[in-house]
């Protein structure tokens, strides 16, 4: 898994073996930095040839106890975007 944008560690990220979510790899990553807009996060996946993707709103999520956290595949890329103000 790729990580970058608003992040305080960004790079790659091994899933290891079992399912992982986003917020676990956001975690690795060292959290969001303070510039972050959490609820623009997305993830860039390849499915089929083609790549979509899929918005990740990680304010919410958190706000939820995690309970609409989302499940990594092999090859995401995780994008945390920089907050307009």
């Amino acid at each position: 898994i790729v990580v970058y944008g608003e992040v305080q560690k960004p790079g790659t990220y091994p899933l290891e073996g079992k399912e992982t979510t986003a917020l676990e790899v956001l975690s690795k990553a060292g959290g969001l930095t303070k510039f972050a807009a959490p609820n623009r996060t997305r993830i860039i996946r390849v499915a089929d040839g083609k790549e979509k993707s899929i918005q990740v709103r990680v304010g919410d999520i958190l706000k939820s106890g995690g309970n609409r956290d989302m499940s990594l595949y092999p090859g995401d890329i995780i994008v945390v975007p920089e907050s307009y103000f």
